[in-house]
């Protein structure tokens, strides 16, 4: 199903030109044999949501039909893999008896008061005991026996308030080798079992690794193995563990991918305080959104693994209205297009929500027309975007700040004296806030070598987390001798307790760990009269420590310390002649395509461009971008220019085209009751006609002219059995 590419890259001409790096990055993610695009969805082959992607995911909940299912998309092009939850029973399968005859919820995670946690109220979560992990093997193997081309186990988790199942007892026992303890008796119990949850489900996705190699030998064809998470932030506010970074070590054994699943739900349940406001999604929604997908970028980069980045057109809770689910939905594609080496996509979870009748979102599906065009010229985009080379950061021009975090995040989270998200926001949002992109950097990847020498600064807590390796120190203290700057807040807590192996190599803390090995490295702490906040500060090697003996919190809960903080920052760079630049706009530019988002400063940008956030693609000269503003264009040959006619942008992507030179024809397969929108540039020629032809039916298409841009709108129904547009000119 392929939509050719005809209309080639241009040069692009900005004024500011921020976080684009001059150099393709060298290990740039490789695409899987199914393609850099795709788009998940529960029922078979439906004309109304056949979307321009390179290959489907059909969910089915673990439905019998599944092979048939498959099958219809594989007869329309479309190469098709299987989805399925991991991590709970879809449709009671497994608990209720229907798998093996027996009744299996007592292995379903259970709260302290025994009642079962479920996911809205229909899907049991598990505790992966050896018969859940014999089912979900099984469902792997079927679904590649009946034509699945890859394997996606979806939502791998568990959640810390459970804990007290019958067989999570059970296993406690066989691995911890003493009786089981409540979590919610000690930070240790607490600790032991969020670690236990995580080890757990880290095998079962191991294990259904294992079951997909094996099948795909047994076949003799490949069958790629793609892991959906949710971002360790997200999975740390909702109070659930998955180790993500763990899940890195799969790659040797044949992990080809994760999707990255941000959206418009978790954006706004892992947001807290900052500032000393309460974080919202008037307010906060990029900050938040920024960090989730911030995580999943630089958990992938330079792995050759690819991450596909996912933004919902909607969202799981229907009680919105549709201009709220766009406005929340471009907010996220924006902010996923920051990230300029991320390129592979998952275009939309879903399309049944938007494209089909039936369902409460907004009030009411299908979605309005004006949005679904502009999703599917969005999608082309997409598809577009995941061809062009991927790049890195500029650092010549911008440093890279970054935020430590690490699998732990959400092992002390709705425990006995418990950790807060504010630990995280109050020194990350602050930046983001005043346009400094700061990154989530996921703290096993320090074990690659070179991997923290990205980042200029990095600025760590063990509040909320700690560290699972002494070697995760010792990298840290290596990186600050060889001239990182490195921003340490937090005290001392109860989960410094735990038996570990900072408490073996004889330290209260990994904090008080890090500090003594950076004190060996030459680090002499001398204290700030002048701080807002406790500061102690230092020089080590050719790098800088700054140390705030503080919980980590109180950055975001008194704006003055968040101030002071920001300034202290500033200044150690103003001593290396570095301007952080607060108050830029963040923009990216891939190819002909611009991504922007403007905080308080407006954009200017010269060129033009077409708005792929506006339905009948717009034309834009010299586009001035006001402030607190996203922007997705792409930069076009000025129609005032061009002296023969050109389509300037097509959604969907025509899969032919001819010319001869002023006449044009065009070959369009578009979703069933979506229209093809196009913008053509007259190119000084009067339009004579434009025609569909489908089959031995043709008609007459009526356009829009604007005249100050020379360009035409074209918008006609097309739909999957495909036509042609006849544009003729006199």
């Amino acid at each position: 199903m392929a939509f050719r590419d005809w209309n080639g890259g241009r040069q692009c001409i900005a004024l500011l030109l921020f976080l684009l790096s001059i150099s393709a990055l060298s290990s740039a993610a490789e695409p899987i044999p199914l393609g850099k695009t795709f788009f998940q969805t529960n029922v078979p082959f439906d004309p109304r949501i056949a979307l321009p992607s390179d290959f489907v995911v059909v969910h089915r909940h673990g439905a019998p039909d599944i092979g048939e299912a498959l099958k219809t998309w594989q007869e329309q092009d479309y190469p098709p893999a299987r989805m399925f939850f991991i991590g709970s029973d879809a449709g009671r399968k497994y608990t209720e008896g229907e798998y093996d005859g027996e009744n299996h919820l007592d292995e379903a995670e259970t709260r302290r008061n025994g009642s079962v946690i479920e996911c809205a109220g229909v899907r049991p979560y598990m505790v992966p005991t050896e018969g859940w992990t014999r089912y979900i093997r099984e469902m792997a193997v079927d679904s590649i026996e009946q034509g699945a081309q890859a394997i996606l186990p979806e939502e791998p988790l568990a959640h810390t308030e459970s804990g007290y199942s019958e067989a999570f007892k059970r296993i406690w026992k066989e691995r911890y080798g003493q009786e089981w303890r409540p979590p919610h008796s000690s930070p240790e119990a607490f600790w032991k079992a969020s670690k236990l949850k995580s080890d757990l489900y880290y095998e079962l996705v191991e294990a259904i690794l294992d079951e997909t190699t094996r099948a795909e030998k047994n076949l003799a064809r490949e069958v790629s193995f793609i892991l959906p998470i949710h971002s360790l932030l997200s999975h740390a506010a909702g109070h659930m563990v998955y180790p993500s970074g763990r899940s890195l070590d799969l790659i040797e054994k044949g992990l080809d991918g994760f999707v990255g699943q941000v959206w418009t739900g978790p954006i706004a349940w892992s947001m807290s305080r900052s500032e000393g406001k309460k974080m919202t999604r008037e307010d906060d929604f990029f900050e938040s959104a920024y960090l989730l997908y911030s995580y999943f970028a630089n958990l992938s980069y330079g792995t050759g693994v690819p991450c596909f980045m996912l933004a919902d057109p909607v969202e799981d809770d229907p009680q919105y209205q549709w201009e709220d689910y766009k406005d929340w939905y471009e907010k996220s594609l924006v902010t996923m297009l920051l990230f300029p080496w991320a390129d592979h996509f998952e275009v939309m979870p879903w399309p049944d929500r938007v494209f089909l009748p039936g369902h409460t979102m907004g009030g009411g599906s299908p979605g309005p027309e004006p949005y679904r065009r502009t999703l599917v010229s969005v999608f082309s985009a997409l598809r577009e975007i995941s061809r062009t080379p991927a790049s890195d950061f500029d650092r010549a021009k911008n440093p890279v700040l970054g935020y430590v975090v690490n699998d732990t995040l959400g092992w002390q989270r709705g425990g006995p004296d418990g950790s807060r998200m504010e630990s995280l926001h109050g020194l990350t949002v602050p930046w983001l806030k005043r346009g400094v992109p700061i990154q989530i950097v996921p703290l096993e990847r320090s074990e690659d070598p070179n991997y923290l020498d990205r980042f200029d600064m990095l600025v760590v807590s063990y509040d909320m987390m700690k560290p699972l390796s002494v070697s995760r120190n010792r990298h840290l203290a290596e990186w600050v001798k060889r001239g990182g700057i490195l921003f340490y807040a937090g005290e001392e807590n109860a989960y410094d307790e735990i038996p570990s192996w900072w408490r073996e190599e004889g330290f209260d803390s990994p904090a008080a760990h890090l500090r003594s090995i950076l004190e060996d490295a030459g680090l002499d702490l001398k204290a700030r009269d002048d701080s807002v906040f406790p500061l102690l500060e230092g020089d080590c090697g050719k790098g800088r420590v700054l140390w705030v003996e503080a919980p980590a919190s109180e950055f975001a809960e008194k704006p003055d310390w968040a101030m002071a903080y920001l300034d202290l920052i500033s200044k150690t760079f103003q001593k290396r002649n570095i301007d952080l630049l607060q108050g830029r706009p963040m923009m990216v530019r891939r190819g002909p395509f611009v991504v922007a988002r403007t905080t308080r400063a407006t954009l200017l940008l010269t060129g033009t461009y077409i708005d792929l956030l506006d339905p009948d693609l717009k034309v834009q000269e010299n586009p001035n971008v006001p402030r607190n503003s996203f922007v997705f264009l792409k930069e076009v040959d000025n129609p005032k220019d061009l002296d023969r006619p050109e389509i300037l942008f097509a959604g969907p992507d025509p899969r032919s085209m001819e010319t001869d030179g002023v006449d044009l024809s065009c070959e369009f397969r578009s979703p069933d009751g979506t229209p093809v929108t196009l913008r053509v540039a007259s190119g000084g020629e009067t339009l004579k006609e434009v025609r569909l032809r489908k089959g031995s039916d043709t008609k007459t298409v009526p356009t829009v002219y604007d005249p100050d841009t020379r360009s035409h709108l074209i918008v006609t129904e097309i739909g999957w059995e495909g036509g042609t547009l006849e544009i003729d000119w006199e």
